[in-house]
């Protein structure tokens, strides 16, 4: 798994540069992922907002 890549290349083989770089592209992928399945699961529910309350 990419958490055990992440792992192995920061601390078996010292290379914090590139684990940091991986880690953060995987945080920047999952934090996509999980803004359009919010969007998506909310646009069939009515906000609160759009009933003037």
């Amino acid at each position: 798994m990419i958490y055990w890549y992440i792992y192995e290349y920061a601390f078996e083989r010292f290379n914090m540069g590139y684990s940091t770089t991986i880690a953060t592209a995987l945080f920047l992928i999952l934090i996509t992922i999980t803004i359009f399945q919010m969007r998506y699961w909310r646009a069939g529910t009515a906000d609160v907002a759009e009933f003037g309350g």
